[in-house]
């Protein structure tokens, strides 16, 4: 008696359809692994190559669709909830579904084929959470990255969240700083996901333009600066939000921070007076003031200060 697979061809093809498809790494590879159980199940004389490349953008497209909106919500400080269109039809899930019908309709319209599109037909909840789990898979990742690179040695107090809007990942300088500063960590949480929302809603797609980038706020007095942070070639993001201590008026002058600033990429004084074209007491007075505003008294001291206060690129 010969193999299960050997005897139900049409059973071996549906479980290789959903073996590659649960493997699959990206979108395209979720998309091919449809058209090759449609193009395997036609003779090689009846294939139509148009017909197979019109079928492919069409998947692509519906597990886009699906993929775009199946991030995980689960987060009470979420920056953004999507709303659901009334009216809207069909939705991703029913796009996609008429998506593999029609391709099941291919294997049933021609002779002779291997298999009928009924397995086709069988696997649509199974592709369907193929793409989910990509989506989370591939957006996790991403923002995992993003949140390793904020856990580094002088990274700024920031908060990481997901284009759907929830808040992943508040790092140890965040907690450090509010801690220091005695922010109430659930007021923060309220105003930076408010502050985070357009860039949540402009991570989720392609639209140009970007949101405002920076802004006080006034309870609990901090300064947000927004960002997000894509994987490249890809449309994986996540959107971090740089929190630091409102600047009082009576601290750092323009020219101060000016100073300072040139002063952390430079080895030494002369070259900070060089490159801004002011005498060298000029830039030992500035930064005498920076010192005392700031309660430092070193060069180390005023970069770490600079860079968790959002004025300094790390």
């Amino acid at each position: 008696m010969g193999r299960a697979g050997t005897e139900h061809p049409q059973l071996k093809a549906l479980a290789d359809l959903l073996r590659n498809a649960h493997e699959a790494t990206d979108l395209k590879r979720l998309a091919d692994a449809v058209v090759a159980h449609v193009r395997d199940g036609i003779p090689p004389s009846r294939r139509s190559p148009t017909q197979l490349k019109n079928l492919l953008e069409r998947l692509l497209s519906a597990f886009d669709d699906v993929y775009a909106e199946s991030i995980p919500y689960s987060d009470h400080h979420a920056a953004v909830v999507v709303p659901v269109r009334p009216g809207y039809s069909p939705s991703p899930l029913q796009t996609l579904a008429e998506s593999i019908r029609a391709a099941a309709a291919i294997l049933d319209r021609v002779p002779q084929t291997r298999w009928d599109g009924s397995a086709l037909r069988s696997a649509i909840d199974a592709l369907a959470v193929a793409a989910r789990n990509l989506a989370s898979r591939r957006c996790s990742m991403h923002a995992m990255q993003v949140v390793r690179d904020l856990e580094q040695p002088g990274a700024p107090p920031a908060l990481v969240y997901l284009p759907n809007g929830a808040l992943l990942w508040e790092n140890y300088s965040l907690r450090d700083f509010m801690a220091r500063r005695g922010v109430d960590r659930h007021a923060l949480l309220n105003v930076a996901g408010s502050f985070a929302g357009p860039f949540c809603q402009h991570a989720r797609t392609p639209a140009k333009g970007a949101p405002r980038k920076a802004g006080r706020v006034p309870h609990p007095p901090v300064y947000l600066a927004g960002e997000i942070l894509r994987a490249p070639g890809n449309s994986e993001a996540a959107v971090v939000i740089k929190v630091s201590e409102a600047q009082r008026a009576t601290e750092l002058s323009k020219r101060e921070l000016q100073v300072a600033r040139t002063l952390c990429g430079v080895t030494g004084y002369r070259d900070v007076a060089d490159s801004l074209g002011i005498s060298l007491d000029s830039v030992r007075t500035h930064l005498r003031r920076t010192y005392r505003k700031l309660g430092i008294s070193n060069r180390h001291d005023l970069k770490d200060r600079l860079i968790r206060d959002g004025l300094l690129q790390p």
